[in-house]
């Protein structure tokens, strides 16, 4: 299914997963002003709450996935985990709350791997349009770099998922 990601994909996926947690040189989110803190960590925790539906979606649809989309998907749900543990990572640095995963999410009841694979497409164009958004509204410095960090990466899933399905 993703033959022509084979060797690529281990390599793309550090290359997010390095990318992941970095800082760029500006403002810690500790320096920031009480609003842009709270402005800030309204924003993360929208992108955590669709990080834990993301993690709900590959932790529900692997099983109905074989060879290379189910490691290609592993390795998704690895790196959301990741983006998840970010985003509630600086919410707490802002002071703030970071929201907890639902009890349960409404999925859709996909019974095929075409149908894992389009509610996985389906969210991870969701996250992009949220960190693009996202990422201009945010504070400068750390808390941008990061958000840039999870965007790219997650730029990388629907660039393998699109392949699977055939989209351009």
């Amino acid at each position: 299914l993703l033959r022509s990601w084979q060797t690529g994909i281990g390599a793309g996926a550090l290359v997010g997963l390095a990318g992941c947690g970095k800082s760029s040189k500006g403002p810690s989110i500790h320096d920031l002003p009480a609003a842009a803190k709270a402005f800030d960590v309204m924003r993360l925790n929208q992108a955590l709450d669709l990080e834990h539906e993301a993690i709900a979606a590959y932790t529900a649809g692997i099983p109905l996935l074989e060879g290379r989309a189910k490691k290609a998907a592993q390795l998704f749900l690895t790196q959301e985990l990741s983006h998840a543990g970010e985003m509630h990572g600086l919410v707490k640095q802002a002071g703030g709350r970071p929201h907890k995963p639902k009890a349960s999410y409404d999925l859709g009841r996909p019974s095929s791997a075409l149908d894992v694979l389009h509610l996985l497409h389906d969210l991870e164009r969701r996250e992009l349009h949220l960190y693009l958004g996202a990422i201009t509204q945010l504070s400068p410095g750390s808390v941008r770099a990061a958000v840039a960090a999870v965007l790219a990466n997650d730029a990388q899933h629907i660039c393998v998922l699109r392949s699977a399905l055939g989209l351009a």
